[in-house]
């Protein structure tokens, strides 16, 4: 769980999922220079952090039980060479981030700003 949307933490989360589905639905992982992404995601800052923390609640029928679930939620900007991570950017839009996304958790829209 992290309390601010670094850009690296960000990345590091969608190439997590990206490989996690490709090892599953694929049989084998991405071949990408995980270290090499990450280094330059590192190079992209949050200018600004428009987020926070939300938790809810949803009953479980299977587990008969409430699920305390949570996350970020909000605006976070970038500043930097964002264009390079804009097709996996875009891939977020589709496949969501983080856990629980078959609840629609994890949910990214990406805007560019001028």
């Amino acid at each position: 769980m992290v309390k601010k949307p670094g850009f690296e933490v960000l990345v590091r989360a969608l190439l997590r999922r990206f490989d996690d589905l490709a090892r599953y639905h694929c049989g084998r992982g991405l071949n990408l220079d995980f270290r090499q992404i990450l280094s330059a995601a590192a190079h992209v800052r949050l200018s600004c952090n428009g987020t926070e923390w939300f938790d809810w609640e949803r009953y479980s029928k299977r587990q008969e039980s409430r699920m305390k679930l949570g996350g970020l939620i909000g605006q976070a900007v970038y500043e930097g060479e964002v264009g390079p991570f804009l097709p996996l950017l875009l891939l977020a839009e589709v496949l969501h981030v983080g856990k629980n996304t078959a609840f629609g958790l994890g949910k990214v829209i990406v805007e560019r700003c001028v």
